[in-house]
């Protein structure tokens, strides 16, 4: 496929806030698998509706309502063609792909499944396609199975007919959104439906970036979310079978998915009215058919192709830039995965990389990725994420690589000289490291600041003594913590840089922060708690004087 044809430097022209800059800095956006940045094109039909033509639909007669009415079944129209479904009617609006998944397990799950009852899922699966199943086990009883991993990252396949044997419902992702394993949905739609099973698709992270046709899936329900594919949050897609859906008894009662009200009973309406309930969120599903059509014009193939060669490039410059130093999970042939590249870097807490990152304005996911059970196979309580989309470019992964290069020159290790030597960075001389060598025979005080793991502090004591500096290592509350970072160093007056700049003009040379200070923006603290264990325990030759009283507050992930 030749994506010559698609100017991609207007295409990102398209998006207003990747033209935003921060401090003197184009934003690098790396987060798509977490939602994805809005065209003007979606932004300007939303607004266009709001300003113009806001009107309820499927209720009222007037012109306006029936304007209104048009846009809001068009947009559905325009998912059908998109995804190559049968019927309008089989395409149901939801909040969002993990509210359709709990509509199949609470409808269609509670009147099939009985205790005993068996439900197949992969160790890949977002927490949305696991916890639904969870709680029909503490409700009925059923049982869960697990296709496993291989170690490379894809489904391991081997056992795939004795798993299934007498299963119900096998459930699954297209694409991880931790490993970016595409997985193949028509293999195992058929195996599925070969062992009687329902074939379920979790496809939130394959319909953004791949030409989906749910018929040639031969699958019996699929969801995905509007967030991802360019399109507002708030609104998703649940696909299902026409005659599944008619089948099934409605998610929510009231509002439009009423045909009939009397006071001994009610009727649901047809399809796909009888799964949306209540005044429907009108604008966002005018936004999706928006991006569907943007989507549209530049060609799926066209996005699929051009984020392999995106994937591949980042793969292979990580790869050759830093060795044994960065291990990046997931296959590494770029055929069967998406853009979806999370990775450990030399043991250093996905949390420090992340802000170490930010403050290149890269802007990079650290967290579980809503994947507990997959991480924990890894190996890993989280790792940061790198995710592009169509509209990101290789000048942004050498962004990436070279922000990456910021993460180590913000640690410590035995040898900061020679691994800057060694990798080509030894001009990096605004972080803590180089510091480190230029204050053999200098009194240093080291001060935990904005240690996210409390594990950068005891390394930097531990360099500043194996270097040949003397002090010592105390604790200063989050409520004391000065602005900046500014003074977080302290050392005595003879601790200057060439030239004799004071310690005031060169912040960045003697930063004692734990890690490089996060954007002032975007500082967390929490003062006093003790929930947040360090990530290596202190040891006690660098803890002669004061324990550090905060250590910080890990950053929770959320969504997708």
């Amino acid at each position: 496929m030749n994506t010559s044809r698609v100017d991609w430097a207007a295409v990102k022209a398209d998006f207003p806030v990747l033209q935003r800059m921060i401090d003197g800095q184009r934003l690098v956006y790396l987060d798509s698998a977490n939602t994805s940045q809005k065209p003007n094109a979606v932004i300007d039909a939303m607004a266009d509706f709001m300003r113009n033509g806001y009107a309820p639909i499927n209720r009222s007669a007037y012109r306006m309502a029936g304007e209104a009415t048009d846009l809001f079944e068009g947009a559905r129209s325009k998912v059908q063609r998109f995804i190559n479904a049968r019927s309008v009617n089989e395409v149901v609006f939801t909040k969002n792909a993990t509210e359709s998944i709990n509509l199949i397990a609470q409808t269609w799950g509670r009147v099939n499944l009985q205790a005993g009852d068996v439900v197949v899922l992969t160790h890949m699966e977002h927490h949305a396609n696991i916890v639904p199943w969870h709680m029909l086990v503490a409700e009925r009883g059923i049982e869960l199975r697990w296709i496993p991993l291989t170690e490379d990252g894809q489904l391991d396949l081997s056992n795939l007919s004795s798993l299934l044997d007498g299963a119900k419902v096998l459930s699954f992702t297209a694409m991880s959104n931790v490993l970016g394993t595409i997985t193949p949905v028509k293999q195992l739609c058929a195996a599925a439906h070969a062992a009687g099973a329902l074939a379920i698709v979790d496809a939130c992270q394959f319909v953004p970036h791949n030409v989906t046709d749910v018929q040639a899936w031969d699958a019996d329900f699929a969801m995905f979310s509007s967030h991802k594919m360019v399109g507002p949050s708030g609104i998703g897609v649940l696909w299902g079978r026409e005659e599944l859906l008619e089948a099934m008894p409605p998610f929510l009662g009231g509002g439009n998915m009423i045909g009939d009200v009397r006071l001994d009973g009610f009727t649901t309406a047809e399809l796909p009215s009888k799964f949306e309930a209540g005044t429907p969120p009108i604008v966002e599903v005018i936004g999706l058919g928006a991006a569907v059509d943007y989507l549209s014009n530049i060609g799926m193939a066209n996005i699929r192709q051009h984020e392999m060669q995106l994937t591949e490039y980042a793969l292979s410059t990580l790869s050759t830039r830093y060795g044994d130093d960065i291990t990046i999970h997931g296959p590494r042939n770029v055929e069967v995965r998406g853009a979806v590249l999370s990775f450990a870097f030399r043991g250093i807490h996905p949390h420090d990389i992340s802000q170490i990152l930010d403050e290149k304005n890269v802007c990079v996911r650290a967290g579980h990725h809503c994947a507990q059970p997959l991480m924990r196979k890894l190996g890993a309580p989280a790792s940061a994420r790198a995710s592009f989309h169509f509209y990101n470019t290789p000048a942004e992964a050498d962004r990436l690589v070279d922000a990456i290069a910021e993460v180590y020159a913000s640690t410590f290790s035995p040898d900061p000289i020679e691994y800057r030597i060694e990798h080509g960075m030894i001009d990096f001389h605004e972080e803590m490291g180089i510091m480190i060598q230029e204050v053999v025979g200098k009194r240093v005080l080291v001060v935990e600041d904005t240690s996210t793991t409390g594990g950068s502090a005891l390394t930097a004591v531990r360099a500043a003594r194996d270097a040949g500096a003397g002090g010592q290592q105390g604790g200063r509350g989050a409520g004391r913590r000065q602005h900046g970072g500014r003074q977080a160093c302290r050392a005595d007056p003879s601790c200057r840089r060439p030239g004799g700049q004071g310690l005031a003009s060169r912040r960045r040379a003697c930063r004692g922060t734990s890690v490089a200070p996060g954007p002032r923006r975007n500082r967390r603290r929490s003062a006093g708690r003790r929930d947040a264990a360090p990530i290596a325990a202190p040891h006690p030759r660098y803890f002669a004087e004061a324990w550090p009283r905060s250590w910080g507050r890990r950053l929770r992930g959320r969504g997708r």
